[in-house]
């Protein structure tokens, strides 16, 4: 019988280290989450008890409509912008088939490093819960999220809201730039609208990161193109290595969760192995990983 929160995955295509690397960390936080990944492969969860659904079987009464009402007003793919809108239509079948109250939905690059039934105190009501600017990569999940489904389809039948939508992301695919119409923005519009919440990233226990690539008000490390990383500093703690941000002042703040997104994903290592621990003693991985992250373009 599992008392904490479910932890839940969405992944198509290839089965990357990464993923199987966030999967882990997941686990190690989380002994008592159910951890369920919905994806196309097959891949075997075993060693960390993880759980793995089809897409196929968690079809959802309201997907088709979707499809017929989806215009694609994005500077990104088709598909790829598509499908981040049809996962929430398989993660809220899986909240009802599966009957769960409480879950926290990852992006496969997010590394959770605090166990879910704590996170979940700093999440305001509602369903979904997402960080600021519609950000998914940590979001908190309550029973279903079947109304911001119906919330995307009602919008989609909004002539004046697609046309704006239109000329912004038309504007900024002129300029070299992006502004697409995909689930961010119908996340942060929903939370807006009363249906669902944004929690704020900075809480007592620790910084809840929504993208690595952001400063958030805390030190970065300056890289090429202008382009910048918050830094992370490695500590041992009981055996355990956790991570930690730092403000221009030089405090030092827990790091919940960290979206390592694009190149960041070389980042992403095994840092509490998951069932066995590493060979390598953890002071020599803390040194590895505060080495790494200052070298990895």
């Amino acid at each position: 019988m599992y008392s904490a929160p479910a932890i839940l995955f969405f992944h198509t295509g290839q089965f990357p280290r990464y993923l199987q690397r966030t999967l882990e960390s997941a686990r190690f936080f989380n002994p008592e989450s159910r951890i369920i990944l919905v994806t196309d492969r097959r891949p075997n969860l075993g060693w960390i008890r993880g759980e793995v659904v089809a897409p196929g079987d968690l079809v959802h009464p309201l997907l088709p409509e979707f499809h017929r009402r989806y215009e694609h007003i994005s500077g990104l793919k088709v598909a790829a912008e598509k499908l981040f809108l049809e996962r929430w239509f398989y993660v809220d079948r899986l909240l009802e088939r599966e009957g769960l109250d409480e879950a926290i939905y990852l992006d496969s690059d997010c590394a959770l490093f605090a166990p879910a039934h704590n996170l979940f105190r700093f999440a305001p009501p509602g369903s979904p819960v997402c960080s600021k600017c519609g950000g998914p990569a940590v979001t908190f999940l309550r029973n279903r999220i079947n109304r911001f489904l119906e919330f995307i389809l009602e919008r989609y039948m909004d002539e004046p809201f697609l046309a704006e939508w239109r000329a912004r992301s038309n504007a900024a695919i002129a300029k070299g730039g992006l502004d697409n119409l995909g689930d961010m923005v119908f996340l942060e519009l929903f939370a807006n609208s009363g249906g669902g919440a944004m929690y704020s990233n900075d809480t007592p226990a620790g910084h809840m990161d929504h993208c690595i690539n952001i400063a958030d008000g805390l030190a970065v490390r300056h890289r090429r193109k202008g382009r910048v990383r918050k830094r992370i500093f490695w500590e041992v703690e009981n055996e355990t290595l956790v991570p930690y941000f730092e403000t221009p002042a030089g405090e030092r703040v827990r790091a919940l969760a960290i979206h390592f997104q694009d190149r960041a994903k070389r980042l992403i290592g095994r840092f509490n192995p998951v069932p066995a621990g590493s060979g390598w003693p953890s002071a020599w991985r803390r040194a590895f990983y505060n080495r790494q992250q200052n070298w990895v373009g």
